[in-house]
């Protein structure tokens, strides 16, 4: 039972190796993507979420419509959109601000 352990340990540590050296990779690969392709990215992904993430879209519309009483529902709509889109950025620059020199975040 302890050799089971010792196993499931090292294929634990080399899992969480791997997924730490992937991410890090990840931060890379996105602090050096152009922030319009970022930007085009997370549209279109806000898009696909709104999409396909019903108990997302209802809540944040219903959030938004309470919030802002006077807007109709397209506006609704467009803004619902517009928030997930930069919860996906601030997401994407969680990840890659570690990577990120001064000089890029000054621009």
């Amino acid at each position: 039972m302890v050799i089971t352990k010792s196993i499931s340990f090292n294929t634990s540590t080399i899992a969480l190796k791997f997924s730490k050296k992937s991410l890090f990779a990840f931060s890379k690969i996105v602090s050096l993507i152009p922030y319009p392709v970022i930007e085009l990215f997370c549209w279109l992904l806000g898009l696909v979420a709104i999409a396909l993430m019903g108990e997302r879209r209802r809540l944040a519309m219903k959030n938004i419509s309470e919030a802002f009483t006077g807007l109709g529902w397209i506006e609704i709509t467009q803004t619902t959109i517009k928030s997930t889109c930069r919860t996906i950025e601030q997401g994407l620059l969680v990840l890659a601000w570690p990577q990120l020199k001064t000089k890029k975040l000054l621009k």
